[in-house]
């Protein structure tokens, strides 16, 4: 009732939609990103099993390497036997649509970014880390806090504002050191670059 407008607004003069360039790479960072991990579950499986069949192996690690094994499986299964149970019809309607629902989602992580980004440049203060990603806490609730001044929304229940509020001054969130994030990355915030297109570093 309050951010989706609001943003929508903010939007309007700022250049938060996608270009068709910027989805095309987001896509094909996504499917690296996919690619990646089924090789990494796959060696995960191949390394447990053999574990498992080790003479030696003791009991207590034989039975946290099969659940591990289990959880490795059950990933694998989605992955890739996600048309099971299909028929031809529904599997060709499923990727006959999957173009349209790539951009789609494609389009909702682009423009989130865009959007933290311009809050970032425009107000600063703290970052944290949460499932989405990056999020401009401090620049969040200032932009907030002006419109709130600007009367562009009033939240006149005490109880109901005061847990409105309560996100953005909270400490429990996992912030982010700049600093330390400027020095481990090279950028100079974590909105230099969009977040699809920085290479992972690689673990010696």
């Amino acid at each position: 009732m309050i951010s989706t407008p609001l943003v929508a607004q903010f939007c309007q003069t700022h250049a938060c939609e996608p270009t068709d360039e910027e989805i095309t790479a987001f896509n094909q960072s996504v499917g690296r990103s996919r690619q990646q991990r089924l090789q990494e579950w796959k060696s995960q499986h191949a390394s447990l099993t053999a574990e498992l069949q080790a003479p030696n192996v003791s009991e207590a690690r034989r039975t946290e390497a099969t659940k591990e094994l289990q959880q490795v499986d059950s990933l694998l299964a989605t992955e890739e036997h996600m048309y099971d149970g299909m028929t031809p019809e529904q599997r060709a309607a499923v990727e006959a649509s999957r173009p349209a629902r790539e951009k789609e989602i494609a389009g909702v992580f682009i423009r989130a970014w865009k959007f933290n980004k311009a809050l970032y440049q425009q107000y600063g203060g703290r970052v944290i880390f949460q499932q989405a990603g990056m999020e401009p806490l401090d620049a969040y609730r200032a932009w907030l806090q002006e419109h709130e001044r600007n009367g562009d929304f009033a939240i006149n229940d005490p109880d109901m504002h005061q847990r409105f509020w309560s996100y953005f001054v909270s400490e429990g969130h996992n912030f982010v050191p700049i600093e330390s994030f400027r020095q481990e990355s090279g950028m100079a915030d974590p909105w230099e670059k969009p977040w699809w297109l920085v290479e992972p570093k690689k673990t010696p």
